[in-house]
C-alpha cells in the first residue's frame, strides 16, 4: 500500500461501483415498511433511506474520494482521503457496517510518504430498535456498537482500537426526513508512542434530507465533537487539553441509472480545533471534518 497501486486501484472502484451514500428515497404511499436509517460514521445518508420491506435484505457498496485541505498550528496542506464503505440490512432488524480508507499527501508537514498510505478500517453491528408510524411520517430509533481497527506502519491511520456506541433516530414528513444522533468512542492508548493520545470522543449529529424529484436529493448534515484530554499526563505524547470542533456538511444525490447514484457534497468547519498541540499527530483521519474544509464525491450501488 506504499506505492501508487493502491490509489488506481481505489478509482478504478470509483468508477465501476460506487458509495450509496444517499440512496433515493420512495415516498409514495405504500404498504412497504418505514425506511430504517443506516448506521455508518456518514450520518446523512441516515435519515431517508429507501424504503424495503420488513423483512426485506438489502445491501449498499460504494467508494468515494475526498480532498482535505488540512489547517494545523503548522500551518496549510492538502490531503486526500480514498474510502470503501458498506452495509448489509438483513430481514431481521439487525445491520452490519463496514468502512475502510487510505489517504495521501504531498506535504511534509502531514506526511514524509506522499503515496497512499493504509488506514483504519471500522466495524459496526446495529438492532432496528423501535419503528412506529405509518410510512410517511415513521419515527424510527436505531442502536449500535462496534470497533476501529488499530493499524500500524502508517502515517495516516491510528494505532488505537476505539471502541464506538451510538443511537440513532429519524423522522419522517412525506418528502422530508430529519434525523439526530449520537456517538461515543472509548479510545485506547495508542501503541505508537509518537502518535498523540487522546481521551474519548462525543458526537452529536443533526441532518435532514429532502426529496425533490425522483432522482434528486438534497440533504444537509450538522456536527459537533468533543474530544476529553488524556488522563494519563506521564505520557509525553499526550492531548493536555478537552478540544472541540464543528462543522456542515451540504450535499446533493443524483440518480444516474437503476440502483446507481452520484453524490456530490462539502464539509465545512464552523469550529476549528483550537490547541497549540499539533492535532495532527492524533490521527484523527476516520473523524470526519477534523482537520479542516474538504470536497467529496462518489458513486454507489444499492440491492
Amino acid at each position: 500500500m506504499g506505492d501508487n497501486r493502491l490509489k488506481y486501484l481505489f478509482f478504478l472502484f470509483a468508477i465501476l461501483l460506487g458509495k450509496n451514500a444517499l440512496a433515493l428515497v420512495d415516498y409514495s404511499e405504500t404498504e412497504e415498511a418505514s425506511s430504517k436509517m443506516e448506521s455508518s460514521q456518514k450520518f446523512t445518508k441516515k435519515v431517508d433511506k429507501k424504503s424495503v420491506s420488513k423483512n426485506a435484505a438489502s445491501f449498499d457498496f460504494g467508494t468515494s474520494f475526498e480532498a482535505v485541505d488540512v489547517a494545523d498550528k503548522n500551518g496549510a496542506g492538502k490531503a486526500t482521503l480514498a474510502k470503501i464503505q458498506g452495509k448489509f440490512q438483513t430481514g431481521h432488524n439487525i445491520f452490519v457496517d463496514f468502512n475502510y480508507w487510505a489517504a495521501s499527501s504531498s506535504d511534509s508537514q502531514i506526511s514524509n510518504d506522499s503515496s497512499y498510505q493504509k488506514g483504519n478500517p471500522t466495524f459496526l453491528l446495529g438492532f432496528n430498535w423501535l419503528e412506529l408510524g405509518a410510512p410517511e411520517e415513521a419515527v424510527n430509533v436505531d442502536i449500535f456498537g462496534g470497533l476501529m481497527i488499530p493499524q500500524k506502519d502508517s502515517t495516516f491511520a491510528s494505532t488505537r482500537t476505539d471502541k464506538i456506541v451510538g443511537v440513532e433516530t429519524s423522522k419522517r414528513f412525506m418528502d422530508v426526513a430529519v434525523g439526530i444522533g449520537y456517538e461515543y468512542r472509548m479510545t485506547d492508548t495508542p501503541s505508537d508512542s509518537f502518535e498523540l493520545a487522546i481521551g474519548n470522543i462525543q458526537k452529536l449529529s443533526a441532518a435532514i434530507g429532502w426529496q425533490v424529484s425522483g432522482d434528486i436529493r438534497l440533504s444537509v448534515e450538522a456536527a459537533r465533537v468533543d474530544i476529553a484530554a488524556y488522563q494519563d499526563f506521564s505520557r509525553r505524547s499526550s492531548l493536555r487539553e478537552k478540544v472541540s470542533y464543528g462543522q456542515v456538511s451540504p450535499s446533493l444525490q443524483l440518480g444516474i441509472a437503476p440502483f446507481i447514484n452520484l453524490n456530490m457534497g462539502a464539509r465545512f468547519q464552523t469550529q476549528k480545533i483550537k490547541t497549540s498541540q499539533n492535532i495532527i499527530d492524533a490521527r484523527l483521519w476516520s473523524n470526519e471534518g477534523s482537520y479542516g474544509n474538504s470536497l467529496f464525491a462518489g458513486i454507489g450501488i444499492g440491492i
